[in-house]
Order: structure tokens, then C-alpha cells, then sequence
């Protein structure tokens, strides 16, 4: 899990068939916790074969993940790679392969974006958890809709 400096040894990491975890995406050198750390560790492991799955560092920034997950592509991953392994890979690695996939009858967790998911700009329409629509009312979209137009 981590993993910022996999790319370094990928071929040893294909190799002993484990997969891996990789994030936070964005870590760069800083210091000497990760000096060799660079945007294509994650496009140098997909294709020396390694199973990748993305996670962020902390849990509040979760919602980035998809966005980080583009910049992965920017950098030479795949996108069909990258929308792997923000879905079906970390349920596939976790022993849960019927989880993470879209199929007819399945109590699905998923969300609709208006463009590119791998795209900040592009607002999510729905989302559903466990097949149940969810509200996108947030404090924040109450608090829009209470002063967007000031008296």
C-alpha cells in the first residue's frame, strides 16, 4: 500500500504477482520520504503487469480521487486502466469480485457525472448506494439555493 516509488522496482513487483495499492497519486519528493517519486509510478507499474487499485492518503479527501486518477492518465496510464482501479480492481484485490461492477441485479454503488468522471469540472447528476438513490441536497446546496439571489 503506498507505494510512491514502486515504479522503481516494477518488474519485481509484477513479478511476485502482488497488487497493489497505490496512493496517494499526487505524492511527489518532498524532503526524504519520498525522493524518487514521479506522476508515471502508476503507468510504469500497469505496464510492467502489476494490479493497481487507487486510494488517497486521508479519508476527507476521498472525493479527489477520481481527479487524481486523471492526472494518472495525463501521465501515461491507460484511462480504461484508471477507471479500473478506482472500481472493479480494489473489490477484485479486497476477495469481493462480485463487488465493484455494474450488472443487472446487483445493489450497485455508483455515480452519473455529466462528462468524464476523471475530469473535476464535470458535476455528478446522481449517485447510488447499494441500488438506492441518494439525495444530492447538501448544506451547501441549501445554502446556494437560500442566497443566490440576495434581497
Amino acid at each position: 500500500m503506498g507505494c510512491a516509488e514502486a515504479h522503481l522496482v516494477a518488474k519485481q513487483v509484477a513479478d511476485s504477482g502482488l497488487p497493489v495499492i497505490l496512493g496517494p497519486l499526487d505524492v511527489q519528493p518532498s524532503g526524504w520520504s519520498h525522493p524518487h517519486a514521479v506522476y508515471e509510478n502508476a503507468a510504469i507499474l500497469h505496464k510492467a503487469g502489476v494490479k493497481l487499485a487507487f486510494r488517497t492518503g486521508d479519508a476527507h479527501n476521498v472525493r479527489n480521487l477520481p481527479t487524481l486518477a486523471g492526472l494518472a492518465v495525463a501521465h501515461g496510464l491507460p484511462r480504461a486502466a484508471a477507471l479500473h482501479a478506482l472500481s472493479a480492481a480494489p473489490m477484485d484485490i479486497l476477495g469481493l469480485p462480485q463487488m465493484g461492477r455494474l450488472a443487472q441485479g446487483a445493489q450497485a454503488t455508483f455515480f452519473v457525472v455529466e462528462g468524464d468522471p476523471l475530469q473535476p469540472r464535470h458535476a455528478v447528476q446522481g449517485v447510488w448506494m447499494a441500488g438506492e438513490a441518494q439525495s444530492m441536497q447538501t448544506r451547501q446546496t441549501q445554502l446556494f439555493e437560500q442566497f443566490k439571489e440576495l434581497k
